[in-house]
């Protein structure tokens, strides 16, 4: 595997942005390298909308403070510099350099055209880099996503843009082979340039903006095959069938190819990960097939269609830094094999929300070994970062801790993430200590907003899930659910026994006691207390039982606890009786007639009778829910 340079976080094209768009991960070879050039680009067609990532190799010195522009073909040379003024040019940013000879960036939005590619040293006003560069040519034509990126004739493939780039009233699509997409409809030619059997325009719907797509149907018959199986074809699709005459309306983004429809599927497990990172995962095939009986098999990773065997070593990533990379394999059985993908290749392109790489599987590394299983899919998806995770609780400000009450029902604002997708309809599903936060909407690719649902109080990791995968934060849990309850009713005169109506969450796990003179508090079971404001404080400054001999002691209890479900309990409320005092074992006394002095006061779950400690959240918290007010009517 080769080595790759230090990255920076954030510059590498793994951003979720905007729409899946499709627009845009263009790694086709194809593009004649002139003799003169030192530096050779992956592509000759860039998207229109931005977002292809466009592959540099050959060169001496990449760095990734090194910087490119687009400038007009009509310009005789480069800018000397990355801020001198040129009509028409558009600047691209800093590269991704993976070695001295091999970087990548992702195009910006570029108007139709045709455009040099000038190196610099810096982003700012650095200076032309006379060792890097190239003599090649980029074209910004409109770009499509292809889905899927294999299939067999009259199978059906789409072709979506990122905008409304198919608003004409019909096409003509060709299945193009070796070269890009000619700028203008040319005639077919067999085995080289054949038409789609035929292409429409789909229907405007929720997901699919009105002219942003076309279904292409696959030429041949169900018997009779046009396209040459393993060879890879750019989709190319004209608004018209004048030859030399009617422009490309748009192109794939990668190459399509049809394969033997004998080969064995295999099922790919996870079946996705984050985007630059080595990835575990299995190929398994129907153990009736047995493709890999021959020995270890070599797996191959593309954006492109797979070729139809397995190119010489010196075609692969390691040696060119382009498509297709190598994966590890560990042979498990003959009929499945686990796999690492490389780090840093195998990565999010462009605008992708997220992207499928094939997963191309031959019976040896030997150059030529043929395909042992039918391409499978892999999606890649941007790095998912809780790191940095902050939550703003009910609208207020945004700390790096959080706390909510055990019962749920807190509105929650998530920020400080990375990887977060935006593209209506992506996955993402995010939970505090396993209970699920619902009605998630995402704000941006940093942040989100959802509702907390019950958990028993107590500390709690936020995890969240995308289509990389699932992570969670470490350390310390960053968020608490508080003890919180909730009473019905709220007030009673002094001298009654009100029966209260507690909600909350986490009661299913307690046992409950009475509270009665002369019977000490024990540490396995839990009480209803009524407690005031010097309990509540004593309680939180450290770990005590809930009846002292000295000390603030509750006020009075709520006997004959009557455990509903997990979220409910029923209890009756003395206010005839108040709790006077207590002994060294933490035997309350009980003064009988005592009634409990007008005012107001908390009802207070404790879970441990012998130690109640904030720590722990083992006793319901103070709020303006669990209070109760004793007063006259």
């Amino acid at each position: 595997m080769r080595k790759s340079t230090a990255r920076r976080p954030g510059h590498r094209p793994l951003k979720a942005g905007g729409a899946a768009a499709a627009a845009a991960v263009l790694v086709l070879a194809g593009t004649a390298t002139p003799a003169s050039a030192a530096i050779t680009l992956s592509t000759s067609q860039v998207a229109i909308a931005g977002g292809t990532v466009l592959y540099l190799t050959g060169g001496t010195a990449l760095a990734d403070t090194m910087a490119v522009r687009f400038v007009p073909q009509t310009e005789t040379n480069c800018p000397a510099a990355y801020d001198t003024a040129v009509t028409g040019a558009v600047n691209g940013g800093l590269i991704d350099a993976t070695s001295v000879t091999t970087a990548h960036l992702t195009t910006p939005a570029l108007p139709a055209g045709t455009y040099k590619t000038c190196i610099y040293a810096s982003a700012t006003t650095g200076a032309l880099v006379a060792t890097e560069t190239t003599a090649n040519l980029v074209t910004a034509v409109n770009i499509a996503a292809l889905s899927p990126t294999t299939g067999q004739a009259t199978e059906k493939i789409t072709l979506t843009g990122s905008s409304a780039i198919f608003t004409g009233t019909s096409y003509t699509t060709q299945f193009v082979a070796g070269t890009e997409c000619p700028a203008l409809y040319t005639a077919p030619l067999a085995g080289t340039r054949i038409n789609a059997t035929s292409t429409v325009k789909v229907a405007a719907t929720t997901s699919v903006p009105v002219n942003t797509a076309v279904t292409v149907t696959v030429p041949g018959t169900a018997t009779v095959a046009t396209l040459t199986a393993g060879t890879p074809y750019h989709v190319c699709s004209y608004g018209g069938t004048t030859a030399g005459t009617t422009p490309l309306a748009a192109r794939s983004n990668v190459t399509f190819a049809s394969f033997d429809k004998t080969l064995p599927a295999v099922t790919v497990v996870p079946t996705g990960g984050s985007s630059g990172e080595a990835t575990n995962l299995t190929l398994t095939a129907p153990t009736t097939t047995s493709p890999f009986a021959a020995g270890v098999p070599s797996v191959l990773a593309t954006r492109n269609s797979c070729p139809l065997t397995r190119p010489a070593d010196a075609a692969l990533g390691a040696a060119t830094g382009l498509e297709p990379f190598e994966a590890t394999v560990l042979k498990i059985t003959n009929s499945k094999v686990a796999v690492t993908l490389p780090d840093d290749d195998v990565i999010v392109g462009g605008k992708d929300v997220t992207t499928p790489w094939n997963l191309c599987a031959y019976a040896s590394d030997d150059p030529a070994a043929a395909m042992a299983t039918a391409p499978a899919v892999f999606t890649v998806a941007a790095v998912l970062d809780l790191s940095g995770a902050q939550f703003a609780v009910e609208g207020g400000a945004a700390t790096a801790t959080g706390s909510g009450p055990a019962q749920g029902g807190q509105t929650l604002t998530v920020s400080g993430l990375s990887g977060i997708p935006t593209a209506a309809g992506a996955t993402l599903t995010a939970s505090l200590g396993g209970s699920p936060i619902t009605n998630i909407t995402v704000v941006d690719a940093t942040s989100f907003t959802g509702t907390t649902t019950a958990h028993a109080p107590g500390p709690a990791h936020l995890s969240v899930t995308t289509s990389s995968g699932t992570k969670t934060t470490t350390g310390t849990p960053p968020y608490t659910f508080t003890y919180g309850i909730n009473l019905t009713p709220n007030t009673a005169p002094t001298g009654t026994s009100p029966v209260l109506d507690i909600t909350g969450a986490g009661f299913g796990g307690l046992t409950f006691g009475d509270v009665a003179t002369g019977v000490a508090l024990v540490d396995d079971e839990s009480y209803v207390l009524l407690t005031d404001n010097a309990w509540n404080d004593a309680v939180l400054t450290s770990a005590r039982p809930a009846i002292v001999q000295t000390g603030a002691n509750p006020v009075s209890y709520c006997n004959g606890v009557l455990p509903i479900s997990d979220a409910e309990i029923i209890c009756t409320l003395n206010l005839e009786d108040s709790i006077t005092g207590a002994t060294a074992d933490h035997t309350p006394t009980i003064g009988t007639g005592t009634e409990v002095l007008d005012g107001t006061y908390t009802v207070t779950v404790v879970n441990d009778g012998q130690s109640v400690d904030s720590a722990l959240v083992n006793f319901s918290a103070v709020s303006s829910s669990s209070t109760f007010t004793v007063a006259s009517f």
